[in-house]
């Protein structure tokens, strides 16, 4: 049975400044660091071989797994960072979860193919569940009902009922299941199989798997960003971090970082990623570029996941209680309009969607995921960002992103069509072309009916004279402003859509616009004939009168 030492950590928030527990498994510490200046502020003594923490939900204490030949978990007080107690628990404790209400802690003992369950209230082992074959990752729904393990040694996971503390399913997925996260509306488990290099979806009303994505080599630590819509994945073995898209589960792009990553944590606004490696990677999710490195930490080694907590300032009262206090167990200060976290209110979790927009957004214009030259620099932006590579000959190596930006509403999925230049003939022996072929947006807009600006930032090409879209097999010019600009090497394009409008490819008022087009160049060529709407003929006569204007109107 393979067995993974762990180097974990996570954030604390029960203070102003969110806290870094990191294990260290080869001096037997955890060291506490302050991520506001990300410095070691401590390091406290726990058992052998520290591999997994979670942190209970109000952030008064930390639970430590310790692997090697104690088979205990550690429990540090937050207010001071002493240890006040150590539990005995199965053999090879490694993953570690707890109950978003802070009752129960579950802990997968890898070397004998159990779960341990510990009261909090007590510290003492209440239940002791069999699993599958060398359990790993574990990770707990939202409303505190089941618990996913993920078994690393049969490619399977159960799934525990919290009531009963009863395996009540078991699900096959790929090779050494190693690492959980779920989703914050509870709907999604997102499972890293190590040995195929891939990454299973698993619905959690059905427990079936619907989606496996691959990723790089290697793939072990997971987490999802606060408001769902990303996925973050550390490979072990290719030294890169797949960034995956919730809504069409599919990688939108990678992080190359230094050295062999292990475990990954985000911290609760969602603004920051820690990656643990030789040292701690700190990544900023507007650009997800690195923009620090915390040395000196201690060792490392694989690891099974991240465990995040709320983040409430110092001394503030929440509901008549302060920060790190339980009230029978519960999360003081948590309610949300009578619901506690992770509860749904109206079929959402509070405050995971926000106006419907994308992590990382509003970074003075540039993309979130990538900093390119397709990026729109210096422009203080109030929407969604993504970008696509354009793999199309003769484009230098800095060029091949396109960007999209939308004013307001939610980028659904962005896609490359045909990544080919094509040519549209037209009557009288004319053609326009699309140097960049077609893209594919699915835009959802706040409320049905509404519209939106989108702005797409191609490589620069002073030729491009507008926007087309594509309609029922039938190209339709839209009004857009273009605009060429050389010293960032790029050409923007601008265009307003309308949820159900004449530009929206499915005609319908339903809160979502198709939009499958691209830019023009026109090409005065001879060439064959294409049957063309009259509205199209109409303009498309029209626009070779005035080639050289910037702006395409629509009659």
């Amino acid at each position: 049975m393979r067995k993974f030492l762990l180097f974990l950590f996570t954030i604390h928030f029960a203070y102003a400044t969110p806290f870094a527990y990191v294990t260290n498994i080869d001096n037997n510490i955890v060291s506490v660091i302050d991520t506001a200046t990300n410095t070691i502020t401590d390091t406290i003594n726990v058992g052998n071989g520290p591999v997994g923490i979670a942190i209970i939900p109000n952030g008064s204490r930390v639970y430590v797994t310790n692997n090697r030949g104690d088979n205990t978990v550690t429990v540090i007080d937050t207010s001071t960072n002493n240890v006040t107690a150590t539990i005995n628990v199965g053999n090879g404790p490694e993953g570690i979860a707890i109950t978003p209400d802070g009752s129960k802690v579950y802990v997968a003992n890898n070397s004998d193919d159990t779960v341990s369950v510990i009261n909090t209230a007590t510290n003492n082992v209440t239940a002791t569940i069999n699993v599958g074959n060398g359990p790993e990752g574990i990770a707990i729904t939202p409303d505190g009902s089941k618990v996913y393990v993920a078994n690393n040694s049969d490619d399977t996971v159960s799934v525990i009922n919290t009531a009963t503390n009863n395996v009540t399913a078991t699900i096959n997925v790929g090779d050494g299941p190693t690492n959980i996260a779920i989703t914050p509306d509870g709907n999604r488990v997102y499972v890293t199989n190590n040995y195929s290099d891939t990454v299973s979806v698993i619905d959690t009303a059905t427990n079936n798997v619907t989606a496996t994505i691959n990723v790089g080599k290697g793939p072990l630590g997971i987490a999802i960003t606060p408001d769902g819509y990303w996925v973050y994945v550390v490979n072990n073995s290719d030294t890169i971090i797949s960034v995956i898209g919730t809504k069409t589960n599919s990688v939108i792009t990678t992080i190359n970082i230094e050295y062999g990553s292990l475990g990954i944590a985000i911290t609760p606004d969602g603004n920051r990623i820690y990656v643990t490696s030789s040292d701690i990677s700190v990544i900023d999710t507007a650009t997800n570029s690195i923009i620090a490195s915390i040395t000196d930490v201690g060792t490392n080694g694989p690891v099974f996941g991240q465990f995040i907590g709320p983040s409430t300032l110092p001394g503030q009262e929440v509901n008549g209680t302060l920060p790190g206090q339980e009230v029978n167990g519960t999360l003081p200060g948590q309610e949300v309009n009578g619901t506690l976290p992770g509860q749904e209110v109206n079929g959402t979790l509070p405050g995971q969607e926000v106006n419907g927009t994308l992590p990382g957004q509003e970074v003075n214009g540039t993309l979130p995921g990538q900093e390119v030259n397709g990026t729109l620099p210096g422009q203080e932006v109030n929407g969604t960002f993504i970008s696509i590579p354009l793999s199309l000959p003769g484009l230098e190596e800095q060029q091949k992103s396109l960007t999209v930006k939308v004013e307001s509403g939610r980028l659904m999925d962005v896609k490359v069509v045909d990544n080919q230049p094509l040519d549209i003939p037209l009557p009288g022996g004319k053609k326009i072309e699309l140097p960049y072929g077609i893209i594919s947006f699915d835009l959802e807009v706040n409320n049905p009916g509404e519209s939106t600006t989108v702005s797409l930032a191609y490589p620069y090409n002073p030729n491009i004279m507008g926007y087309i879209k594509k309609i029922d097999d039938q190209w339709f010019p839209i009004e857009a402003n273009v605009r060429h600009d050389p010293d960032n090497n790029q050409t923007i394009i601008s265009f307003t859509l309308v949820d159900g409008g004449v530009n929206d490819a499915d005609g319908r008022v339903n809160g979502v616009i198709k939009d499958p087009g691209g830019p023009y160049i026109p090409q005065p060529q001879p060439s064959v004939t294409v049957p063309l709407s009259p509205l199209a003929l109409g303009f498309l006569a029209a626009l070779f009168g005035f080639a050289g204007s910037r702006k395409i109107r629509r009659n």
